[in-house]
């Protein structure tokens, strides 16, 4: 069976000349091997991307004792950036550690537009544990309907309805 599982994560980013931006993504991660997912879903990071499909990647690897997200999207000036994220999983930190993580926004040559934090809302871990099981995938399914409509809109397609932020 492949393990796959649906996250969201939400935080600021400050920009080259010290403001705040807020960022956040939804993800579906799918498992592809032991420790490494691919990634799909929404991105948003105003200024550069208000609202946009993200693919990437996520490895868990314990020797490193690190869980590292990196998610491409392209921004609104068309450039392909590249969000950096990185957990630190530990057994004196359980819970600061799992839901709190250091990010940044690169450019293509990695040159670093934005650095902050992210955090996991622990009022979402019940749909991130249900996510974990088979059956019906709720959350999945509403994270693609948003993801298919933010695509057909980078695409100029109409909409063919709303999606609001939570997917309904």
């Amino acid at each position: 069976m492949q393990l796959s599982f649906v996250e969201t994560m939400t935080g600021t980013l400050r920009d080259g000349a010290g403001r705040e931006h807020p960022v956040s993504f939804d993800v579906s991660a799918r498992g592809r091997g032991v420790g490494h997912f691919d990634l799909l879903g929404v991105l948003s990071a105003p200024p550069w991307a208000a609202e946009t499909s993200a693919e990437g990647t996520l490895t868990i690897s314990l020797l490193r004792g690190s869980i590292a997200y990196r998610l491409w999207f392209t921004a609104a000036d068309r450039r392909r950036l590249r969000l950096e994220a990185e957990k630190t999983p530990s057994l004196l930190r359980p819970i600061s550690s799992m839901t709190f993580m250091p990010a940044e926004i690169q450019d293509s040559v990695g040159q670093v537009l934005g650095r902050g934090s992210m955090t996991f809302d622990l009022n979402d871990l019940l749909p991130f544990l249900a996510s974990w099981l088979p059956g019906p995938r709720h959350q999945q399914r509403r994270l693609d309907v948003r993801r298919r409509a933010i695509d057909r809109q980078l695409l100029g397609r109409p909409v063919l309805h709303a999606v609001s932020r939570d997917g309904r």
